[in-house]
């Protein structure tokens, strides 16, 4: 089956109730697009709500309608990518889904899915209204977004993903790695440059403090079991 992409420009045209519609949200290049903290942009049944200013510059979202299976997680129909990565948005995007378009994913299981630049994460501050079909995601503040969509994340023998919570977090991570066996997985704390600080081992679904000592910052927490792909995070300590 062809993947179905579709993209259109945004009419630049705020409303009374700063609402900007458009089917896919899109920014020419060469140009660039500033949001005001309040503004809500809806896009295609996904809606972006700025709690912050914030510029998006030569940027695409597309919207792949083909179901997916990506790297150990479930998706529903829509997948939403950015065509360049989006840096730290000041808000969160709220997902409108259809019960059909979730490929036997249980409707109470679904979260919000994003790639930070490493690899899928589900997002545990998302919150489901199933009432309303409704999946907001939690604050993007502090998190790099390639892509997002709806679903569950699905250990496998070969996947793995990490999870911090806290996440930005003014004392320590609570760390927990998503992985099937009980293969011991090493947990390492680097800096943006790549230099270690700290390691500690851990058991999949054990949690693990991590972070106490930290100055200011942002850094990436890597789990590695065996010889699985790499998985990391990326966190803020305030």
């Amino acid at each position: 089956m062809k993947k179905l992409y579709s993209s259109v420009f945004v009419v630049i045209f705020f409303s009374l109730i700063n609402i900007l519609k458009a089917q896919i949200l899109s920014v020419a290049p060469g140009t660039e697009f500033n949001v005001k903290g309040g503004t809500k942009i809806m896009a295609d049944r996904a809606d972006f709500n700025f709690s912050g200013d914030f510029s998006l510059t030569n940027n695409t979202l597309n919207v792949d309608l083909v179901p997916n299976k990506i790297n150990g997680i479930s998706t529903m129909q829509r997948v939403y990518k950015f065509t360049n990565t989006v840096y730290y948005m000041q808000g969160r995007i709220n997902l409108n889904y259809l019960e059909s378009e979730l490929n036997g994913i249980p409707e109470s299981e679904l979260k919000f899915l994003y790639n930070n630049g490493l690899g899928w994460q589900d997002d545990n501050n998302s919150s489901l209204n199933t009432g309303t079909n409704l999946l907001e995601g939690g604050a993007m503040n502090y998190t790099k977004l390639d892509a997002f969509t709806a679903g569950r994340y699905i250990a496998t023998d070969e996947i793995i993903s990490v999870r911090a919570n806290p996440n930005p977090s003014a004392t320590e991570f609570n760390v927990m790695v998503l992985a099937k066996g009980q293969t011991e997985i090493e947990l390492t704390v680097m800096d943006i440059r790549g230099a270690v600080l700290e390691t500690k081992k851990a058991r999949p679904y054990q949690n693990i403090k991590l972070g106490a000592n930290l100055p200011n910052g942002t850094y990436v927490i890597r789990a590695v079991q065996g010889n699985k792909p790499i998985a990391a995070i990326r966190v803020v300590k305030l």
